[in-house]
């Protein structure tokens, strides 16, 4: 019996030898998409007819999300959305508020730059109108003007061609513009912060290893 059992454990011991020399690392390629979103973020105060403009670079970003993630090489790029809200009220809570943003592509401040399309403003999203308190502190979807869509993904797509070629990706500078439309009131009943994410995504190639038995 206790020579039975010590074969037993030598051929367990050679199995697990056998299995141990056979159990394989291989590096494999997998498509793994991500997401963020380039944020635009506006402080209404006092005017009922306000204007703002803020400026995003997605190219910082962007390039932030490939290394993040490892990428080795990219395989798509576009935006995808945009959800808006009111983040913050400080005024009157029965405002009555509407709008739109208008977005155009700018070239790199103090840099001659002859490969950004010269283009006009275009609307990207209408909003309204609506109760401030309907659209306080949630996200609301916002479906995308397809002029506005095209814009931004022509330079996302140049961004994707410029990675692909080895090159340096060019400024994705975007200007947002605020324009706004509330019911009338005291300059002291509008007083709010007013918040937009354009979603966008990214596909790229990383490596992995995967242990594999045979």
């Amino acid at each position: 019996m206790h020579r039975k059992w010590l074969c037993t454990l030598g051929l367990a011991a050679v199995f697990l030898m056998v299995k141990a020399d056979t159990c394989f690392v291989k590096t494999k390629q997998m498509e793994v998409p991500v997401r963020d979103v380039g944020e635009i973020d506006f402080h209404v105060e006092g005017d009922p007819t306000e204007v703002g403009a803020e400026r995003v670079n997605f190219t910082p970003i962007l390039l932030s999300l490939e290394k993040e993630n490892a990428f080795e090489s990219l395989l798509a790029v576009h935006v995808e959305s945009a959800q808006w809200m009111v983040s913050k009220n400080d005024g009157d809570p029965n405002l009555t508020i509407g709008g739109k943003i208008t977005v155009q592509r700018k070239a790199k401040p103090g840099v001659l730059d002859t490969a950004t399309p010269q283009q006009g403003a275009v609307t990207l999203i209408t909003y309204g109108p609506t109760s401030i308190a309907t659209v306080t502190g949630s996200f609301k979807q916002a479906p995308l003007e397809p002029a506005a869509l095209d814009l931004l993904n022509a330079g996302f797509t140049q961004y994707l061609i410029s990675r692909e070629l080895g090159e340096n990706p060019p400024d994705l500078i975007y200007e947002f513009r605020y324009y706004l439309q509330a019911s009338e009131a005291d300059e002291d009943d509008i007083n709010f912060d007013w918040l937009a994410n354009i979603k966008f995504s990214l596909t790229g190639i990383v490596k992995v290893d995967v242990p594999e038995l045979y």
